[in-house]
């Protein structure tokens, strides 16, 4: 059980002993520039709009997960 959860959340623990190391999270944000149909892009404002969410959160979500999915596989 303890096994399953240290691979699980591994991501998790690793950043909680870089805290115990250097005092601080190691997470860091970076604009990053890429390019969408200007559709895509005013669906996108109008959903996080409604939602009361930044586009930016949304997209790491949708990442993440994707990138969790293919991992799995």
């Amino acid at each position: 059980m303890a096994d399953k959860i240290l691979k699980e959340y591994k991501e998790v623990f690793e950043a909680f002993e870089y805290y115990d190391k250097y005092g601080r999270m190691p997470f860091k944000k970076v604009a990053v520039p890429f390019t969408i149909r200007d559709k895509t892009l005013r669906e996108l404002r109008k959903y996080c709009k409604k939602k009361s969410m930044k586009m930016s959160h949304l997209v790491e979500e949708l990442i993440t997960e994707e990138l969790r999915k293919k991992k799995s596989k």
